[in-house]
């Protein structure tokens, strides 16, 4: 082994050191990692070839020996020769066209939509789509068009409808919205709903003993809808008195076990109320960090809506004080 001014490349035992399990899905990851530190110590290419076979898993060091440039100064005919004893880790095996279509039809199926959901989907989709895009098998209009239908249809009209308020010039059928902006598009909509769902758990607050003959039925009907808790037969169904004696016994119980969850301020977690009548949200307001637009929304000085993607944080207080990179 070498002696390195700079870095000194960690034993096998090190809880640093590289380390492959076995799986080809990891072997780029520990290969990579070889990559980086045998620069950091400044090795040649036989150097880190070695390094590479003693950090490898004991079954496989005699054949990692045996590979052609094992003892060559060629590091990336040597990379090359170890993925070929791993078959399936190659990006076009492991990224198709059938797994990105599972991928959308799974996630079509879903009637109620979480921020964690639609960020798993978004990320899983942009990690086949883009590779995709790269192998020249997808073009940006069919990413778009795939990443609109991976929502069921009543979410996807909500998605086009923004779509369309927003860009009122453009038509979603005609123009390329990239898959981001869609994305956006479908965080803002999920927003909405999560307020919406907040202002009638007041609603409930103010009147434990809330029954559907007391609400507007279609307002009812929407918040249903968006919490997922609705039956389709019977919202298809146009006689509002089967929709009573279906839900009017139980709507409240349920609806007050699912509104729970989103029963706290969005802006700085507090239970005692919402973001709209936040006292910690108005302080930052009259600080100018932020502000409101027409819709009650907070907005970042630009203009900007503050998304869970945006940064990291459990509330949009925690978020803005990462954005600023700073304590306000």
């Amino acid at each position: 082994m070498c002696e390195c001014s700079k870095y000194q490349m960690p034993y096998r035992n090190d809880p640093v050191a590289p380390k492959f399990d076995g799986k080809p899905t990891s072997l780029s990851r520990f290969l990579d990692d070889i990559d980086w530190a045998a620069k950091q110590s400044q090795l040649s290419g036989r150097e880190t070839i070695q390094w590479t076979i003693y950090y490898a898993p004991r079954d496989d060091v005699v054949l990692w020996k045996m590979q052609e440039s094992a003892n060559s100064n060629d590091w990336d005919t040597f990379q090359a020769e170890l993925h070929a004893l791993y078959p399936g880790l190659m990006s076009d095996r492991i990224y198709t066209i059938n797994r990105l279509e599972t991928l959308i039809t799974e996630h079509a199926k879903l009637t109620y939509h979480t921020f964690h959901d639609l960020g798993q989907f978004y990320r899983e989709f942009l990690k086949i789509g883009t590779t995709l895009k790269h192998m020249d098998r997808q073009t940006d209009r069919e990413l778009s068009a795939h990443f609109l239908h991976g929502f069921d249809s009543a979410f996807r009209s909500k998605v086009i409808d923004q779509l369309r308020r927003q860009n009122p010039t453009l038509s979603p059928e005609v123009n390329i919205y990239s898959v981001p902006e869609i994305f956006e598009v479908a965080l803002y909509i999920l927003d909405c709903e999560v307020h919406d769902s907040q202002e009638f758990q007041v609603q409930l607050t103010k009147d434990p003993k809330l029954t559907l003959s007391r609400v507007d039925l279609t307002a009812v009907a929407h918040h249903s809808r968006s919490l997922g808790i609705y039956n389709n037969e019977i919202i298809h169904n146009p006689d509002t008195r089967l929709i009573l004696d279906e839900f009017q016994l139980n709507l409240t119980q349920d609806l007050q076990i699912t509104l729970r969850r989103n029963s706290r301020c969005t802006f700085c977690s507090s239970t005692n109320h919402f973001h709209r009548n936040c006292p910690t949200a108005s302080r930052y307001i009259d600080a100018g960090y932020i502000s409101r637009d027409a819709n009650g929304h907070i907005i970042l000085p630009n203009g900007m809506r503050i998304q869970s993607c945006m940064a990291p944080g459990r509330n949009i207080m925690e978020k803005l004080q990462h954005i600023c990179k700073k304590n306000i």
